[in-house]
């Protein structure tokens, strides 16, 4: 690729990814795909996208996952984007924990659907503020589609219990009056 107009901030960005730098090669990575300040080249910015994804970064993993959703500078392979958007998930990205529900709720390709993977991935990213998960449990609800409880359990009573509790007491009330 021809080199771009502002060398100097793309330099340092170059220097640090040649050096190893798995932040500088995600942003490097993203300045390939979209041709930002560079010309265009989808197969380098998947490059740089797996070598820093294999150092961890979150980013990076989910990148991947929509490059080979979308076949981007790369065959498209759902199962590859489903690995790639787990590890993400798994590492707090919220993009990916919705990408995921999203993936098990319609099925993608050959991956089936998994309503309760759906839910489950829903219900993390909705708690980790994704609006798009808020709405698909909220419709999910709506629908009466059970949606698996948290893993914590309420510190209150069961409804039944503290309506047993209160008839006791009204009762109890009433027949003293």
């Amino acid at each position: 690729p021809a080199p771009p107009a502002k060398l100097e901030p793309y330099q340092q960005l170059v220097d640090a990814a040649e050096k190893g730098d798995p932040n500088a090669q995600y942003k490097l990575g993203v300045k390939y795909l979209n041709g930002d300040e560079v010309e265009r080249d989808d197969m380098l910015a998947g490059v740089l996208f797996q070598i820093a994804a294999s150092k961890g970064i979150a980013d990076a993993q989910f990148a991947l996952g929509k490059m080979h959703q979308d076949g981007t500078g790369m065959p498209q392979n759902y199962a590859e984007s489903l690995q790639h958007y787990r590890m993400a998930a798994e590492r707090g990205h919220v993009g990916a924990q919705f990408k995921l529900a999203e993936f098990y709720q319609h099925g993608e390709g050959d991956i089936p659907k998994n309503p309760e993977e759906a839910m489950r991935w829903h219900r993390l990213a909705a708690d980790n503020g994704n609006s798009a998960s808020r709405f698909a449990l909220g419709c999910a609800y709506q629908a009466g589609v059970k949606i698996f409880p948290r893993k914590t359990k309420s510190p209150h009573p069961k409804p039944t219990q503290q309506r047993d509790k209160f008839s006791r007491s009204y009762r109890e009330q009433t027949a003293s009056s």
